[in-house]
């Protein structure tokens, strides 16, 4: 793609971006106080004609003509990083052009300098780094800058990061942000500290109304046996009793499903280096796998299940869309339900993922037979328990190995399903011992083909 067609696509997205916030009244000043233009010209005394800048915002009084504050945004799509050069040249066009409440802000894709952000602040200039919702690991239905309402002083450095970083990447923010005073990821913050930056206190400015900020809408809490319950509707719903589950069957038999597009990317090792596992976007409906020659069927099933955990389970109200990645199935047994939108959302695919893929009367079946065929009863310590004797590490690998061949999932996703019901108890410690890594080497073989 060129440099201008890139840079016209980052103008428009900005433009709509805050159009957006300004006509659904997130905006610093209520809407009908606010014009938004793209590439309008303003006079400059010096060149004796206009110039035009990328983006810009007037803000007037309720019911007056003129403007009372001049927003002027300059947009950068750039592959290298910002200089300090750059940021001056913007800032002595606004002078040229604007009385004292003219507001410039500086836009950028790419990382900038210290030096540049030093020189923004120097300025009281406001300053942003933008990421593009493709991007993100999480691209919310509501924008999450436009709905963030502040920070504590410990995501400054965080901030920093996302602003200075030049391989930074962003989760869930679309902006990284630095006011006269402040670092944000918060727009409303961000507006508020640069358009009230040098306002004398009973300027009019300070006495308009501005919008009450709009609350998200909360992702509601499912209860675990609902989770449990909601699986197996999905399961009846598609008429799926097999207990090695047909994601496929799934998806083109149940009703949310249909007309989605399920595509199947095959990526050499290199190019899944900077890809995730999969990626669901809800309008249009689809879900993106990739794949490589060494793909472990176990993880991309959970995968798969965990992305139709969110469309099954209505995050499409929440999400536009969402990635997954290695990590977090390396670390999917640590994600638990906080109360904070997104935590909910991936415990709960997470953990209706684990019940699709491993339907609990099938589960509990299969595993009662395991522990008759080896003679296993419970002693008073667990169904099935586990330590550093050899005997006990052995019956484990044993059955989940038997477990992970049965229902086509992970090691780590039936030893969690496996705890969850509360029939494993695993007290070993977390530094293994000689023993439990002999047994471990033990089984790696036999249990390759489905890890």
């Amino acid at each position: 793609m060129s440099t201008t067609k890139k840079g016209d696509e980052l103008e428009l997205a900005i433009f709509d971006h805050f159009k957006t916030l300004i006509e659904t009244n997130r905006f610093f000043a209520p809407k009908e106080c606010c014009r938004i233009f793209h590439r309008k010209g303003y006079y400059s005394k010096d060149r004796e004609s206009e110039i035009v800048f990328d983006v810009s915002i007037e803000v007037t009084m309720p019911g007056a003509t003129e403007y009372l504050i001049l927003v002027l945004i300059e947009c950068k799509n750039y592959s290298r990083s910002v200089e300090p050069g750059d940021v001056e040249e913007f800032f002595a066009k606004t002078r040229q052009v604007g009385p004292a409440n003219t507001k410039p802000i500086f836009i950028s894709t790419a990382a900038l300098q210290s030096g540049a952000l030093s020189f923004c602040r120097s300025k009281r200039m406001g300053v942003a780094r933008y990421f593009e919702p493709q991007d993100l690991k999480w691209e919310l239905q509501r924008s999450a800058s436009a709905s963030y309402f502040g920070k504590s002083a410990a995501d400054d450095a965080e901030v920093f990061a996302g602003l200075t970083g030049p391989d930074y990447k962003s989760s869930v923010f679309e902006f990284f942000l630095q006011s006269p005073t402040k670092s944000t990821n918060s727009l409303r913050t961000f507006f508020e500290d640069l358009l009230f930056d040098g306002v004398e206190k009973d300027d009019p400015i300070r006495k308009m109304r501005r919008p009450r900020p709009l609350r998200p809408e909360g992702v509601p809490f499912i209860e675990a046996p609902d989770l449990e319950r909601l699986a197996q509707e999905a399961l009846d719903l598609a008429d799926i009793d097999s207990w090695r589950v047909d994601l496929d069957l799934l998806c083109a038999r149940h009703p949310k499903a249909q007309g989605m597009k399920m595509q199947r990317t095959r990526v050499s090792a290199a190019e899944a280096a900077g890809l995730p596992l999969a990626r669901i976007t809800f309008d249009p409906l689809s879900i993106e796998l990739f794949e490589t020659g060494l793909s472990a069927p176990g993880r991309d099933r959970f995968t798969l299940a965990h992305e139709l955990g969110h469309l099954l389970l209505g995050h499409g109200r929440f999400l536009k869309s969402e990635w997954r990645d290695e990590i977090d199935n390396e670390e999917f047994e640590s994600i638990h339900d906080d109360g904070t939108a997104l935590k909910r959302m991936e415990f709960q695919a997470n953990r209706f993922a684990s019940c699709l893929l491993m339907p609990r009367e099938p589960f509990i079946t299969a595993f009662g037979e395991e522990l008759v065929w080896r003679g296993l009863h419970d002693k008073g310590f667990g169904a099935l328990f586990v330590d550093t004797q050899e005997c006990n590490l052995n019956n484990y690998f044993a059955i989940t190995s038997s477990l992970m061949k049965q229902f086509g999932v992970s090691r780590a996703a039936v030893v969690i399903r496996l705890t969850s019901m509360k029939l494993l108890k695993d007290v070993r410690q977390a530094q293994p011992s000689k023993r439990r890594m002999a047994a471990l080497d033990h089984f790696v073989d036999a249990a390759s083909e489905w890890e």
